[in-house]
């Protein structure tokens, strides 16, 4: 005897306030892959912004014909349910874009829930079948590839519908996962190149469709990719897992505090079987540079229709970010970032030993050049109350002996006198047609503002060109790389310090609040503008910041490194 339950998950536990379009609620791999026709999505809106721009949107994919959308949300009232029932070809759609996300305008979503139909059988339990077991480093960037091969004959117990899963440990960044025949060409319905890092948690699988149960049976598979080992390959039965609905706590992926007790992850499980079941609530966490830290679970008993919550808690972590992908009963929930004791993270000082006196000689050069400033109005820019100005100040040359370099940027002051905190905002990278921007004075009231365009970047192309090319192509980073004296970034970062010169020499500047903002390059420019200026930047702003530590930028990230 069997019977079948709706499964409620929630993707969403509200209130989530969305204010315009610009925050996406994602949902995992996990989720996008249980999908299927006649799934249900369904969305309650608790509360509407004023005015008639409310708007909903469930969206899968990149491309505008991809969105479902609903305008005119603030005529049906809230509480408001919206309801998507979806089709095989919009869940076809939905796995091969790899995206479901939903997002919205001057709303408050209260929840976000799919509806799943399971068939609740008393055929329970044993439901994986492992047909191979080991640790194999999978690695197709040497020679000869590694890789595992799976024989046909594993697979004669194998039914479409099953889950097809890859276990492994020891991910690397920018590990991928790959299944093929035996002959090396693609399998049907698994032609991809699984992002283990970014969809994954310790496992990636397939559902077994019948093109692809006709391959495996007459050639079995290969399994490859690179960046991990693999530990198991098993046959999941999803008719004969136990059924249990696991619920996390948002609110837990988060950077903690020490104030804030044990960093943790919340679940809710609810037992939808007729009978007590033990099942296991489990996290596996790396650091931010893929070191596997530690593995963390717990065994929970329910008895049949119970619904019981467990703290699954992580005592020992150290300042510092980490991957954490969770599972429950052993298929996985989530895989998120989760920090601890974020501002108490240290790096180690690795200066080499005349680094300080390094700095301090060419400082000691910047110091001798005459600033020079020309500063012209922009009168058609300038308001009544604010002066805005196109500035060129002399800095240092790009190599000893050389001639002194002029950069240039945009700077504002309040036209009434007094004194003034002032910010000096830092760009990201120039391209090459990157365009400066001029002060915000309208959003920065009472602020002296300077925007800086480095050498060879931004506004200081624009007037004086860009010559810092390596085989007749712009390359900041790898100009001069080698020698010390005559690389791009000794010269920009002395630029900072002129720009912070600059600043301190108005007299509106007060100099005891003079701050540093910018992000990716900028965010850089911003520690370098402070480590350097000798107490003069009270406070930075940085962002994303790109090559501000190039030790791990070498080891994760493919540019600038390149």
């Amino acid at each position: 005897m069997s019977k079948t339950l709706d499964i409620n998950i929630n993707l969403i536990e509200g209130p989530k306030v969305l204010v315009n379009w610009t925050q996406n609620f994602n949902q995992p791999k996990n989720i996008i892959n249980s999908l299927k026709g006649g799934d249900k999505l369904t969305v309650l809106i608790s509360g509407l912004g004023p005015g008639t721009n409310c708007q909903l949107r469930i969206s899968w994919g990149d491309g505008e014909d991809q969105y479902v959308n609903w305008n005119n949300i603030y005529s049906n009232g809230t509480p408001y349910s919206y309801e998507l029932e979806l089709t095989k070809d919009q869940v076809m759609s939905i796995k091969e874009s790899g995206k479901l996300y939903l997002n919205g305008c001057n709303i408050t979503i209260g929840k976000w829930t799919l509806t799943q139909k399971k068939i609740v059988s008393k055929e329970r339990g044993n439901a994986s079948t492992i047909i191979w077991s080991g640790s194999q480093v999978i690695d197709w960037s040497v020679s000869p590839k590694t890789l595992v091969k799976i024989a046909n004959s594993e697979f004669t117990e194998a039914m479409v519908g099953m889950k097809l899963r890859m276990n492994f440990s020891n991910m690397k960044l920018g590990a991928q996962g790959r299944i093929s025949s035996s002959n090396g060409t693609a399998i049907p319905d698994a032609n991809t190149y699984e992002k283990l890092p970014s969809d994954w948690g310790d496992y990636y699988e397939f559902i077994i469709t019948n093109d692809m149960l006709t391959e495996l049976k007459v050639n079995g598979m290969n399994i490859t990719g690179v960046g991990y080992t693999l530990k198991s390959v098993e046959l999941i039965d999803p008719m004969k897992e136990y059924i249990i609905l696991a619920n996390f706590n948002n609110d837990d992926i988060k950077a903690w505090e020490p104030g804030e007790g044990i960093p943790k992850l919340s679940v809710k499980l609810s037992n939808y079987e007729e009978q007590e079941i033990t099942t296991t609530v489990s996290a596996s966490l790396m650091t931010d540079m893929f070191k596997d830290y530690n593995n963390y679970s717990v065994n929970v008993t329910l008895g049949a229709g119970e619904t019981k919550s467990i703290d699954l808690k992580f005592e020992d972590l150290k300042p510092g970010f980490y991957r954490m992908a969770a599972k429950v009963n052993f298929n996985s929930i989530c895989t998120y970032y989760i920090g601890y004791d974020p501002t108490n993270i240290v790096s180690p000082n690795d200066a080499q030993p005349d680094f300080w006196t390094f700095w301090d000689d060419w400082k000691i050069a910047l110091e001798k050049i005459n600033i020079n400033p020309e500063m012209d109005m922009l009168n058609d820019i300038s308001k009544d109350s604010y002066y805005v100005y196109v500035v060129k100040i002399m800095s240092i040359p790009d190599k000893k002996g050389g001639k002194e370099v002029p950069i240039w940027g945009y700077y504002a002051e309040p036209k009434a006198e007094g004194n003034y905190p002032c910010v000096i905002n830092f760009h990201g990278t120039d391209n090459g047609s990157g365009l400066p921007s001029v002060p915000d004075i309208d959003n920065n009231k009472g602020w002296c503002i300077f925007n800086l365009s480095l050498r060879g970047q931004m506004l200081s192309r624009i007037k004086n060109g860009n010559d810092y090319k390596v085989n007749g192509e712009t390359d900041f980073y790898s100009y001069g790389l080698g020698n010390n004296d005559e690389h791009y970034y000794r010269a920009a970062y002395l630029d900072t310090i002129r720009a912070l010169d600059f600043v301190y020499s108005r007299k509106k500047v007060n100099k005891n609040a003079i701050f540093a903002s910018g992000g990716s390059q900028g965010g850089c420019l911003t520690y370098v503008c402070a480590g350097l200026s000798d107490g003069r930047i009270k406070a930075i702003a940085p962002c994303i910041t790109g090559h501000s530590d190039l030790v791990h930028t070498m080891e994760i990230v493919d540019w600038p490194t390149n």
